[in-house]
């Protein structure tokens, strides 16, 4: 995905202890615009990394295969309609937590420039920041969909953590997923991502609304970048696929993205991310909602 970085990154399915992911409360899913996301009742996640899907009739989350890998670099300008940053809330101390809150309200159509019809992802960034090692790194989570086939590489249908390396020699970009159902684009469609670290552990949730119902999907692995130490911003919106791509809407369309982070001190609004895709969209409205105790959010609502 058009990443600046890659870490390689560390076998999966251990063994560990680890909390659950912290949820803000447990209220109906939903964009709600106005600022914090409403928090779905998403299940508690499995202790041991690796990556899962939740099986809704039996309430029990069942072990996938992880899709694990490495790609090259790409574009490194992240815009929305080629002006505009991809807003998000940054914190004046570390995160420890941070929500994604996705839904198109009105769609006509969307095909990405590289990859084709139905072919975008949705992400939420953090900052980059160096690394003990010296390098400059950075992680992303991601919802990826593109059903062609574009050169080797596609279909694609998965969500992910990516911990990236921006200092290597080329740059690398590693990625840890989980397959997802082919989900193209729709009026109504939302998508809800928690990403959360405790005890040396990233957590990656993911909530996707299809026919009438929600699934969950689920990805840990160790924090092997440092990121605890040092993720102090979270942002994203709906973009290209990957490698750079924009995800080009046809008009109208209006999509609501609402970001929220919990830190442990004071925040501010107005962070961007650092990412290669774009979109043809334009802000119409971009608010930084504040904060209220620990948890602060920001709400924005794109047109074309």
């Amino acid at each position: 995905m058009n990443r600046r970085l890659l870490l390689i990154v560390l076998p999966l399915l251990l063994v560990l202890s680890s909390p659950a992911v912290v949820m803000a409360n447990t209220s109906t899913t939903g964009s709600s615009n106005t600022g914090i996301p409403q928090v779905p009742k998403m299940p508690t996640p499995p202790s041991a990394l690796g990556c899962y899907f939740y099986i809704n009739s039996s309430a029990v989350w069942e072990s996938v295969p992880c899709q694990i890998g490495s790609s090259g670099p790409g574009p490194t300008v992240p815009t929305e309609g080629n002006t505009y940053p991809i807003y998000g809330v940054a914190g004046a101390s570390t995160i420890k937590s941070a929500w994604e809150d996705l839904t198109v309200q009105t769609f006509s159509g969307e095909s990405g420039n590289y990859w084709g019809t139905n072919a975008f992802s949705v992400q939420l960034n953090t900052n980059s920041f160096t690394g003990t090692n010296g390098d400059v790194l950075w992680a992303q989570f991601v919802l990826q969909n593109s059903p062609n086939t574009v050169g080797s590489q596609g279909p694609l249908f998965r969500t992910c953590i990516w911990l990236n390396d921006l200092s290597a020699n080329p740059p690398h970009y590693g990625y840890d997923c989980a397959a997802t159902p082919s989900q193209p684009l729709f009026a109504g469609y939302n998508v809800y991502f928690n990403a959360t670290i405790t005890s040396g552990t990233i957590h990656f949730t993911t909530e996707l609304y299809t026919s009438g119902s929600y699934s969950f999907y689920y990805v840990s692995e160790s924090d092997s970048i440092g990121l605890a130490s040092n993720w102090y911003d979270a942002s994203g919106t709906v973009l290209g696929m990957g490698g750079g791509d924009m995800a080009t809407f046809t008009s109208p369309a209006t999509v609501y993205a609402d970001i929220a982070i919990a830190r442990f001190t004071s925040a501010s609004g107005g962070s961007w991310a650092v990412t290669g895709e774009q979109n043809n969209l334009a802000y119409t409205y971009h608010g930084y909602a504040g904060c209220s105790g620990n948890d602060c959010f920001e709400d924005t609502i794109s047109t074309h």
